[in-house]
């Protein structure tokens, strides 16, 4: 065994240790390569594809998890203290050489709006078990990931966030509060995808663009609720910190076009988001309300508070 598979073998170890302060190491001088790829094969998943600096990730928040008790901390607090780790870091899809679609992909080196939101909430989970392992990291990522939290073909991941919300509060995971005061029923036809499946790639086989169109006919049917622009104020002080925050949109046959955390600074509230725009993680700028109004086909959001 080489020097570095001997490293890697000592922190996957250190991985699957109960949480515990006596298991605080100083970790070794170790620089990971991002083109070495790692498959591991947890309970309940697929082969999970992540390279050697994702698991100095993981060890790294095991440390911190334990220095300052994260798991004593509400869920939204501990979402926050995460999520922060990331500003700056770069937009974008994780790429792992050799990674086939079946595999759940784990990267901490790019976030899209919705990876970013996926792999915080997946993390804030295993800290609030106390089991900060990576198998319950896998396992939790691929709960929120998929629908019921199986991994399939293309069409089982919840492409649709509107879905991912309402499937998510189905298992416990989240729980809608897009019903609180001031929201409107929402029966937006859905059908982006099918309608504009020349974008993707996987959609050219019949039997997923199907399955596809299947869905997007079970989410036109189903009853929502929404926050409208223009009940935002009277909605604001019920929406907490590391809330889950979706921005919907008037664009035809799609549901939402972003998502991030929300987070209060200064009696204010404003999002914590992977930004194509400004092609990095960030804390916004504007406060939430001047973010969303600057949007001229934003209406309204979803509020999604993580259990």
């Amino acid at each position: 065994m080489d020097f570095k598979n001997q490293i890697l073998f000592i922190l996957l170890i250190f991985l699957s240790r109960p949480l515990s302060a006596d298991t605080i190491q100083k970790p070794d001088a170790f620089h990971p390569t991002k083109d070495t790829v790692i498959y591991c094969y947890c309970p309940d998943t697929f082969g999970v594809c992540l390279n050697e600096s994702d698991t100095i990730e993981l060890y790294k928040i095991k440390q911190i998890a334990i220095k300052d008790s994260l798991f004593l901390k509400p869920i939204g607090d501990i979402i926050i203290t995460i999520a922060s780790r990331y500003l700056d870091i770069p937009y974008g899809t994780p790429k792992r050489k050799y990674a086939r679609q079946e595999n759940l992909l784990i990267g901490f080196d790019k976030f899209n709006c919705v990876t970013l939101v996926e792999t915080v909430l997946a993390i804030a989970k295993i800290i609030k078990a106390n089991k900060i392992e990576l198998n319950e990291f896998a396992s939790e990522l691929k709960r929120n990931r998929y629908r019921s939290g199986i991994l399939g073909n293309f069409s089982s991941r919840l492409h649709y966030f509107s879905e991912w919300v309402y499937d998510n509060e189905k298992r416990g995971i989240v729980k809608d509060m897009s019903y609180i005061a001031d929201s409107t029923v929402w029966g937006k036809k859905i059908h982006y995808m099918s309608s504009n499946k020349k974008k993707y790639k996987q959609l050219k086989k019949k039997e997923t663009y199907n399955e596809m169109r299947q869905i997007e006919a079970e989410l036109s049917k189903r009853k929502r609720f929404y926050i409208p622009l223009e009940k935002f104020d009277s909605c604001k002080t019920k929406i907490q910190n590391g809330d889950v925050l979706i921005m919907t949109v008037t664009t035809p046959g799609l549901d939402v076009s972003h998502t991030g955390f929300a987070i209060w600074k200064n009696d204010e509230l404003y999002l914590l988001h992977a930004s194509s725009k400004e092609k990095k993680v960030v804390l916004s700028e504007k406060n939430l309300k001047e973010y969303l109004t600057s949007n001229k086909k934003t209406n309204g959001i979803l509020v999604a508070r993580p259990q």
